[in-house]
């Protein structure tokens, strides 16, 4: 017999806490039903609409339901354990009242549930009402919800309605992924959108095509399409691979700031693009002003000895001398800052291939989730994106 689990009930929130098979072995999601809420005088209509809903749900085949022995001998060996954090948890938990989507979702993972469901009831006369909350433990999000009024009785209740809602829950409920062959630490997109994800975990992907897509700074993109329907959960192999801090610096070497694009700092590759283009657009403006004082020079002295040939006076020889020795200086001054605007780039370019390895984000420690053991690829169409080995 189903067992629900009382929010109320010190036992009924322990009895659960047992280890939890790892995503390779469970088939099935695991699943709380919470007891109804309802008034004094319709406390016995609510544990009958809780246990239909625990029992109709088992009939589904789509949970894994734990009845009452089994949650026993769970709660014995969790005691023998000595899991005193977790029993200190649950004592916090006693006396209150959960059917929020937050609270819930506490109490399923003090269960190690992957799913929670609450609900209310209240009968008026002929009517009753009765409200329902299927809980995505992991997300934190409603998957179900129905509130209605009921007229024909409670026989009709807890052999119709029930074991409907009952369907209606397991229809509501996401497919799951297993994601592996990326980093545990990578950030995942589900269409676009970012989505919690662990490596612990199976991914919640709402059934239908999707794109899966999975980031990580040194490491290549990683995307798939997968085909998610409801029912065993699918692996999904993103294989993103390693980049490497020599091809960071090699690919900043050919182009300045392209080593920090490509270990994903594009502000810092960007900065580094535009200073060394600044750089060289000054050291090009100092190499033409060079060359113009060099012909200004070279015509100055030519003017000068030109001179020497006539009947100049001194005084036409001296303003000539001046200025060509004005020009010289000019040409000295123009080569020094070309050289030094020269010298300016080449450190900064340096700097800039140094700064792309230096910087190149710190891959020893990265764990790569592998595929579960027992689990057999289901084929899919992989396409890994973001490559961009020139």
């Amino acid at each position: 017999m189903c067992f629900p689990l009382m929010k109320l009930s010190l036992l009924a929130l322990v009895v659960l806490v047992g280890s939890r098979p790892s995503v390779a072995q469970v088939e099935k999601p695991r699943i709380g039903v919470t007891n109804f809420e309802a008034p004094e005088s319709d406390a016995n209509l609510a544990r009958q609409a809780s246990e239909a809903l625990c029992a109709a749900l088992v009939r589904t085949g789509a949970f894994e339901v734990l009845d009452q022995s089994s949650m026993v001998q769970k709660f014995l060996e969790d005691v023998a354990a000595g899991y005193v954090e977790r029993r200190a948890f649950i004592e916090t938990l006693r006396g209150e009242r959960c059917t929020e989507t937050q609270c819930l979702g506490e109490i399923g993972d003090a269960l190690e549930a992957r799913f929670m469901v609450a609900g209310r009831v209240a009968q008026r006369g002929p009517t009753i009402w009765m409200s329902t909350r299927l809980v995505d433990v992991y997300s934190r999000s409603t998957l179900y919800q129905t509130a209605e009024n009921y007229e024909q009785g409670t026989t009709h209740l807890l052999r119709t309605v029930i074991p409907q809602i009952a369907d209606q829950m397991r229809v509501s409920l996401p497919g799951e992924v297993i994601l592996s062959c990326l980093p545990n630490d990578a950030s995942v997109m589900i269409d676009e959108k970012p989505t919690p994800w662990r490596s612990d975990r199976a991914l919640p992907v709402p059934i239908g095509e999707h794109t899966l897509h999975a980031a990580r700074r040194g490491f290549y993109d990683g995307s798939a399409v997968v085909h998610v329907e409801y029912g065993p959960r699918i692996p999904v192999d993103l294989c993103m691979e390693r980049k490497s801090a020599a091809a960071a610096m090699f690919r900043s070497l050919l182009i300045p700031g392209l080593g920090e694009f490509y270990s994903d700092r594009p502000s810092r590759g960007a900065l580094y693009l535009l200073t060394e283009l600044a750089v060289a657009g000054g050291a090009g403006y100092a190499f033409y002003a060079n060359m113009q004082a060099n012909d200004d020079y070279d015509a100055a002295k030519e003017e000068y000895l030109a001179l020497g040939g006539s009947n100049a006076t001194q005084p036409m020889f001296d303003e000539a001398r001046a200025k060509m020795e004005r020009a010289r200086d000019d040409a000295r001054s123009t080569q020094r800052v070309h050289i030094a605007a020269l010298i300016a780039l080449g450190a900064l370019h340096v700097a800039n291939v140094l700064d792309a390895g230096i910087g190149f984000p710190d891959l020893s420690k990265v764990r790569i989730v592998e595929r579960p053991e027992g689990v057999s690829m289901i084929q899919i169409q992989i396409e890994l994106a973001g490559r961009d080995r020139r």
